[in-house]
């Protein structure tokens, strides 16, 4: 499997009023599963389902989603009727992007940050504009702050 395309974190299910799951499609049963933490690959919709499920009864989950994008925002969209969702990394992007943003956020300049990742200038702006078309932003700025807003970038 390449890397995942989104990291989330869900905490336990909400609990639901009426008779049925908020999906609609399980009964609704006890939540046997309230304390358990499961960890899975989500590449398909059986196994989207079955967390889906498993999520329904209690279970709060780290998951790696390699869906396709409609498949995968689907997914991500029923698990935030249910749960908790947090996104804990940014799709696609490496630990040098990472960093290099991480440094820009806290005031270097390009040209410092790509020194302390040992890159050259030249190759750090061709990574942050790789990252920016990732993260479907057109400036650093905009790059840092949605980061900022996902908590994807560490405090150190």
């Amino acid at each position: 499997m390449s890397r995942p395309q989104v990291v989330i974190r869900v905490q336990r299910a909400r609990p639901c009023s009426s008779g049925v799951d908020e999906l609609g499609s399980l009964p609704k049963e006890p939540y046997a599963l309230e304390g358990t933490t499961m960890s899975a690959d989500i590449a398909d919709e059986a196994t989207a389902a079955a967390v889906l499920a498993l999520v329904l009864r209690g279970a709060s989950a780290e998951l790696q989603v390699y869906l396709d994008p409609p498949e995968r925002a689907q997914f991500i969209e029923q698990l935030k009727r249910i749960a908790d969702v947090r996104e804990s990394i940014p799709p696609a992007l490496d630990d040098e992007q990472l960093e290099l943003l991480r440094l820009l956020r806290d005031g270097a300049t390009l040209g410092q940050a790509a020194t302390h990742v040992g890159l050259s200038r030249r190759t750090a702006d061709r990574r942050l504009a790789r990252a920016r078309a990732t993260l479907g932003v057109t400036t650093t700025a905009e790059a840092v702050a949605r980061l900022e807003e996902r908590r994807w970038l560490p405090r150190w």
